[in-house]
C-alpha cells in the first residue's frame, strides 16, 4: 500500500472537486496546510501541462491558492498566508473587493438619501 500525500488525500475525497478547494474548506492546521502545498507542489512538478509550469511549479501552487482563496472570507485567508508565507496578488483582491463595495454602499446610499431632504 503506498502512502499517500495530503494533496492526494484531498483529490480523492472530493473528486468533483478542485482538490485546493477541498483543502481550503478542510485544513486549518498550519502544518497540514504546509504538507498539502507539498504535495501540490510535487503534483504540479509531475504533472503540470505546461513547461513552465512544471519548472517553477511553487509559484503556479501559490497562484492558484491564491485565485481560490480570494473567494473565502478573510480569516481563512489568512491562516493560510500565514502558513505558507505570503499569497501573490491576494492582498489586492480583497482591497479591490472593498473598494467596489465601498463604491457601491455610497452609490445605494446616494440614491436613499437624494429623495430626504
Amino acid at each position: 500500500m503506498t502512502n499517500k500525500n495530503l494533496y492526494q488525500r484531498m483529490a480523492e475525497s472530493d473528486p468533483e472537486r478542485n482538490p485546493i478547494c477541498t483543502a481550503i474548506d478542510k485544513l486549518k492546521n498550519p502544518e497540514e496546510i504546509r504538507k498539502f502545498v507539498e504535495g501540490c507542489t510535487d503534483h504540479y512538478k509531475q504533472q503540470g501541462g505546461k513547461l513552465e509550469v512544471r519548472q517553477v511549479p511553487g509559484a503556479f501552487v501559490k497562484n492558484d491558492i491564491g485565485y481560490f482563496l480570494q473567494w473565502y472570507d478573510p480569516e481563512t485567508a489568512q491562516i493560510w498566508v500565514d502558513a505558507i508565507g505570503g499569497i501573490p496578488g491576494l492582498e489586492e483582491s480583497y482591497l479591490k473587493v472593498a473598494e467596489l463595495g465601498d463604491m457601491r454602499l455610497k452609490e445605494l446610499e446616494a440614491r436613499v438619501f437624494s429623495g430626504i431632504r
